[in-house]
């Protein structure tokens, strides 16, 4: 009878600490990241070594209005093999492959044209990565790629090569944002030894109205290659963040460039007991997210960097911090644990194979005493509408 007795209070006891775990928020877990001043700038920095417990947390807390679509692919050039990066505007997007397809789509997920050919005309695409941005109020699409030295701009209604602007330098993997309005770009890349410029902010003639010498910013290695160092700028609200993603890895950090006073200082840094796994840093307006990337070799639904990642999450006034699993809310809480998504500038983007959208969606309605009203119908519809055919799935939504 004792032992009896002691079997179920044991057993009461794991279930409460197993539901404890479950039900455990940001704001109990541990304090993993200090201030401190950095050259009279507020610095925060993470040490990922004090994350201990795990947390889940729903997109929604991440990420406002977000959908799962499902692109069309009526015709063979409408179909995305392996992504290379999505960009966004407010009604369109634009997947490039590794095939350098650069394809538009509305928000639905509906195919409107492609944009652009690789060839060596002056309409045509170089080899090589390629970067974009949609401006929409004008009618826009600006592109360049890692051989360019100029920014090509197509007709977004039914992408017609307009022109191109000269770089002041040539751009290596750049990332830029486009001032339609007093016709300026500013522009940060990987700087390679010889590189004048990591940052720099120039006129559509391309005249250098300012610049930031690359100092320690410079690619040691004298060369750039495919997976190699990243570098990534957007509008973070009323300032410009720059990512710097270094491979092999580094304690990397995340900057704020002053405009007024052409200066970079780092805001947000990580440091990592040992040596620092292949990671990337992204915020919310509540929150930073480091990833920490797995090895290589998964499929489509991990992006073009395949492998599962580990995410740590951080509240930026406590500092407290935990390792998050993040779940699809409104779809019976999938989890999202082992897919790369991307937190870049104003958008949130996951893209999903139709195998594993079936797979999931069918897990979640062999429970159905978990999912919420209006959940099991959503499911199903997702389900019964999955063919072998079919395109990849996005998620993608606005980071708040």
């Amino acid at each position: 009878m004792l032992k009896l007795l002691v079997y179920i209070i044991l057993v009461l006891y794991l279930m409460s600490c197993s539901s404890s775990r479950k039900e455990r928020k940001l704001e109990t877990c541990d304090i993993v990241a200090h201030s401190c001043i950095n050259h009279d700038n507020s610095l925060l920095v993470a040490d990922v070594g004090k994350a201990r417990q795990r947390i889940t947390i729903s997109l929604s807390e991440l990420v406002s209005d977000w959908r799962l679509i499902k692109l069309e692919n009526t015709s063979k050039e409408m179909m995305v093999s392996t992504v290379c990066r999505i960009y966004l505007s407010e009604n369109y997007l634009i997947v490039s492959n590794i095939d350098n397809n650069v394809l538009l789509f509305n928000g639905e997920g509906k195919f409107q044209r492609k944009v652009g050919r690789v060839g060596n005309g002056p309409a045509d695409i170089l080899p090589g990565v390629i970067t974009v941005q949609i401006d929409e109020k004008r009618e826009k699409i600006y592109l360049t790629d890692s051989q360019m030295r100029k920014m090509k701009m197509y007709c977004l209604s039914d992408a017609s090569y307009i022109g191109a602007i000269p770089l002041s330098f040539q751009a290596i993997t750049p990332s830029y944002m486009v001032n339609s309005q007093d016709s300026t770009i500013l522009i940060t890349h990987v700087p390679m030894n010889d590189s004048p410029a990591v940052l720099w902010k120039q006129d559509f003639q391309g005249n250098v109205l300012s610049s930031i010498v690359p100092k320690r910013f410079e690619n040691p290695k004298g060369f750039w290659m495919l997976g190699t160092d990243a570098f990534y700028m957007w509008k973070n609200k009323d300032k410009i963040t720059l990512a710097i993603l270094h491979n092999p890895a580094t304690n990397d950090s995340l900057y704020h460039y002053n405009e007024s006073t052409n200066e970079v200082h780092p805001y947000f840094a990580v440091n990592f007991p040992g040596d620092a796994p292949d990671h990337w840093i992204y915020e919310t307006s509540d929150f930073y997210m480091i990833t920490i990337n797995g090895s290589t070799g998964g499929d489509i639904s991990s992006g073009y960097h395949n492998g599962p990642q580990q995410r740590i999450i951080i509240d930026k006034k406590t500092g407290r911090g935990a390792y998050a699993n993040i779940v699809l809310d409104g779809y019976g809480n999938i989890p999202i644990t082992k897919q790369r998504f991307y937190m870049w500038g104003e958008y949130f983007t996951l893209t999903l194979s139709p195998e594993w959208v079936a797979e999931m969606a069918e897990k979640a309605l062999a429970h159905p005493e978990y999912l919420k009203p209006g959940e099991k119908e959503r499911l199903q519809t997702l389900v019964d509408s999955i063919t072998e055919e079919d395109n990849i799935f996005i998620v993608y939504g606005k980071i708040k």
